[in-house]
């Protein structure tokens, strides 16, 4: 195995198995906020209460919160596994790997 696949294999791992994380606390806090919550219950609270403009008061910030956080978790899965399906194909396809291991970092930084 070579030393990009590797790397491509562990970095996506990691990044998948921690969306995945993500994913299952964000839909555990739906029914019972216990992870991915505010640490002030008044802050919770009026999340609860408030209404977005957008969508002319049929969303809170809650429902915001929740959709925010399990949607960017399905794109911390799909980059990973995008980046463990670039280190199966680096043998066919090395300028690709080579591309998805120099850019992983700046999308590691900005999550």
């Amino acid at each position: 195995m070579r030393a990009t696949s590797l790397l491509l294999y562990t970095g996506g791992g990691i990044f998948v198995v921690l969306g995945l994380l993500h994913a299952i606390y964000t839909f555990a806090d739906i029914r019972r906020p216990r992870r991915l919550v505010p640490d002030d219950p008044a802050v919770s609270a009026a999340m609860h209460r408030s209404h977005l403009r957008l969508a002319r008061g049929r969303t809170t910030m809650w429902q915001a919160w929740v959709g925010f956080n399990f949607s960017h978790s399905l794109g911390v899965v799909l980059f990973g596994a995008l980046s463990v399906a670039a280190g199966r194909s680096s043998r066919g396809w090395p300028s690709l790997a080579c591309y998805w291991l120099r850019s992983s970092p700046s999308v590691s930084f900005t999550s």
